[in-house]
Parts: C-alpha cells; sequence; structure tokens
C-alpha cells in the first residue's frame, strides 16, 4: 500500500476541480423542480426495487431501517462511520438513476454529479487511513465522472483509490477503460498488465486485457 498522502494528493486535485460540477447539479435541482415524489435527488422517494440494488447495510442505514437491532449490529461491525453512509448508498441510488434510460442529459449528469458529492462527504466525515470502503468510494467517484466524460477526473479517482489499496483491482480497469476511450490504447494495455501483476486472479482484467490488445495501436502516448 502506498503512502496514504499520495491518495490524498489525488483526492485534493480532484475536489479542486469539481466547482463546475456543483454549478451544474444546482441547475439540475432548478429543473427538476420542488416535488419530492418527481424528483429523482430525493433519496427519500426509494422504492424497494431500487433499494434491492444496494448493498444490503443500505436497508438499515438513517432514513431506511425498518429494524433497529439489525441497524445495531451493522453499527457494530462497520463502527461509527456507519452514521454517515447513508450518503454512500444515496450517491448508489442517484448513480442508478442516472443509468435509466430516458434520463435528460442535464438531470444525468446532475445525479452523477450529486452522486460523487455523497461521497466526498463520507470520506470527509471519515478520515481513517484504514476505513475499509475508501479503495470502493474512490472508484465509485471514478466510475461516475467517467460516465460524465470528466476524463482527468475519473483518472484522479482511480490513482487515488489504487494508491490506498494496490490490489484491488477494480480502478485499474476503470482506468483502462478511459485510455481506450480517447484512443491511448497502448496505455490501456500497459495498466492492465500492471493490475494483474498485484491481482493475478482478477478475470475481469485479464478479459479486458485481451480485448485491449486485439484493438489497433492508436498512438503511445501515456498519461
Amino acid at each position: 500500500m502506498k503512502p496514504m498522502h499520495e491518495a490524498d494528493a489525488a483526492l485534493t486535485q480532484a475536489r479542486g476541480r469539481a466547482g463546475g460540477l456543483r454549478r451544474l447539479f444546482a441547475a439540475g435541482l432548478l429543473v427538476l423542480g420542488a416535488g419530492a415524489q418527481a424528483d429523482p435527488m430525493n433519496p427519500a422517494t426509494a422504492t424497494p426495487g431500487e433499494l434491492a440494488r444496494l448493498p444490503d447495510y443500505c436497508n438499515h442505514v438513517w432514513g431506511y431501517t425498518r429494524d433497529p437491532a439489525e441497524r445495531a449490529n451493522w453499527f457494530a461491525r462497520m463502527g461509527p462511520v456507519f452514521e454517515h453512509m447513508h450518503h454512500y448508498c444515496w450517491g448508489m441510488l442517484k448513480a442508478n438513476r442516472a443509468a435509466m434510460p430516458g434520463v435528460s442529459p442535464m438531470i444525468r449528469r446532475s445525479l452523477y454529479a450529486s452522486a460523487v458529492q455523497e461521497c466526498h462527504y463520507v470520506l470527509r466525515n471519515n478520515p481513517d487511513p484504514n476505513f475499509a470502503l475508501r479503495p470502493e468510494l474512490l472508484f465509485r467517484m471514478g466510475q461516475w465522472e467517467a460516465a460524465m466524460e470528466s476524463w482527468v477526473q475519473a483518472l484522479d479517482y482511480y490513482q487515488a483509490s489504487i494508491a490506498t489499496k494496490a490490489d484491488y483491482w477494480p480502478p485499474y480497469l476503470g482506468i483502462a477503460e478511459v485510455n481506450l476511450k480517447i484512443g491511448r490504447r497502448d496505455r490501456a494495455v500497459a495498466i492492465l498488465e500492471q493490475g494483474l501483476k498485484v491481482a493475478p486472479g482478477a478475470t475481469q482484467l485479464r478479459e479486458a486485457l485481451t480485448r485491449a490488445q486485439a484493438q489497433p495501436a492508436k498512438g503511445a502516448s501515456s498519461r
């Protein structure tokens, strides 16, 4: 594992680029209007089907739980950070809504931008470098930035995730996907090979490497 300051530096760099996204998020709220039932930004409108797509602990976070004993069980397992995990659940909910067909481009981008900010909230309120879900949150933030085609921010979050836990394989795949989309096939191949060195059992990386190697090279530039 690399020193935490490397992950924090990448995270701070990405935060510095988030001002435009926050302004777009505010514009999206104006378009949505005040009706909570018609507002996809409102996590209180989550349906049972939407909750079923989230991790089990999301059924017991603040605002959703119906079972105090199960909430207490999750608090004992996760510790004090569980008091903030509803923000991550809300972020995943918003990202799932953003990916639904028929969502306008402005609302989709606003949902993804808001999802990233939900993760920022969790990380701000849990600076513990040993927080087990830190690599996952950073990876999700990268995914959602990539969904907005914010390539630089996406790469920053993916790299912060790797700096936090080098053998966590998903961000290697994320970096490769971004590089393939912007025409840097050689860089994609290189990061997948790097990922397989630390996570040799990651089938998804191996399959992605095979696909990337089959593509014609479009240049040898690297980030």
